[in-house]
């Protein structure tokens, strides 16, 4: 039982550097193509939960993947998204006006935008919650409770997303 604790404790972090060397990768390979980075990144992630999910023997309803109410769930996801989203896009085009950011609306097409609003809202909230709240948490859930798995899972939250500003194969950003 001492084996099974360790190994829900170590391999959360164990699929944290995959998923930060994942990013990595991603960057050398797709040097110029921020969409091919978050897409790649994005699916190494929810591969990466399912098979924490399982090699853990967490339920896909521990894991918050199977909502016990999908409507609620359905409707305050969207209210909640639409509360952070619309304010976000808001600022970013008064800090435009101001001068005090730049968009490249010229170079915007419909296929990027849709792309860049997929990859950025839809896949990242998703996959991120998937890996970190559904995978890394649930499973430390059983190890060290309910009260402190939140904050280790959003100290490894933190420490994986220093990824996104240094990447020792391509040198620091």
């Amino acid at each position: 039982m001492v084996q099974y604790k360790f190994f829900k404790v170590v391999l959360p972090i164990l699929f944290t550097i995959v998923a930060c060397i994942s990013i990595w990768v991603s960057e050398l390979v797709f040097s110029d193509q921020v969409l091919y980075v978050a897409l790649v990144s994005h699916i190494v992630l929810v591969i990466l939960a399912f098979l924490g999910i399982v090699l853990t023997r967490l339920s896909f309803r521990e894991a918050g993947v199977i909502s016990p109410n999908l409507r609620y769930s359905l409707y305050w996801g969207f209210y909640l998204s639409l509360s952070v989203c619309l304010p976000a896009i808001a600022l970013a085009f008064l800090l435009h006006g101001l001068g005090y950011a730049s968009l490249r609306i010229q170079n915007l097409t419909i296929y990027v935008l849709l792309m860049t609003l997929f990859t950025s809202l839809a896949l990242g909230g998703l996959c991120e919650e998937l890996f970190f709240r559904g995978f890394v948490q649930s499973s430390l859930n059983d190890v060290i409770g309910y009260k402190v798995s939140p904050i280790a899972s959003g100290i490894i939250f933190g420490v994986a997303h220093l990824s996104n500003y240094v990447n020792p194969l391509t040198g620091v950003k």
